[in-house]
């Protein structure tokens, strides 16, 4: 039985590598034709996903695992390009919170629109059958993620002794 879990763990990831790659093949221009960096990127899809929309500054070094020095010259040239701004946190006058500005919110969606239409038109040419085991399959997906997620986020130090007014960078 371990066997086969193996097997079929293996063929999923196999499967999910050569899926991402055909996936990615006709929306890679919108990502490449964006003047940002990879952590500008990163910073963005960040805040993009936390459901506040804003995180303090020792949370982006800890995510990106860098020195604040480093987020606050990433978060510089976005704020430069009123892509995202900061602003003190109103709980903690020490700490600076960033958030998307209304035109980072629309490059995000528009980066993000791009894989969703991709995806849209692929599923669509799926059967009903298909789409059934699909959206089984997504929800399984789903809720393995979530477990997975709240076991991990259990494990982490708290958040408050990341974003402390003298938090200097990831912990190791």
């Amino acid at each position: 039985m371990a066997d086969e879990r193996e097997v079929l763990c293996q063929r999923i990831l196999n499967i999910d590598k050569r899926l991402f790659t055909l996936l990615r093949a006709g929306v890679q221009s919108d990502f490449l034709q964006s003047d940002l960096t990879m952590p500008q990127l990163k910073v963005l899809l960040l805040l993009a996903s936390d459901e506040s929309q804003h995180l303090r500054m020792g949370q982006l070094a800890h995510a990106l695992r860098v020195t604040l020095p480093t987020t606050t010259g990433i978060v510089d040239r976005l704020v430069e390009q009123c892509i995202i701004y900061r602003q003190e946190d109103p709980r903690d006058r020490r700490l600076v919170v960033v958030s998307l500005t209304e035109s980072g919110r629309e490059l995000v969606d528009r980066l993000i629109s791009a894989d969703r239409r991709r995806l849209a038109a692929v599923i669509g040419r799926l059967d009903l059958e298909g789409l059934r085991t699909v959206a089984r399959a997504f929800h399984l997906m789903y809720e393995a993620v979530l477990a997975q997620t709240q076991e991990e986020a259990a494990a982490q130090p708290s958040r408050a002794t990341l974003d402390g007014p003298h938090a200097t960078g990831p912990v190791t």
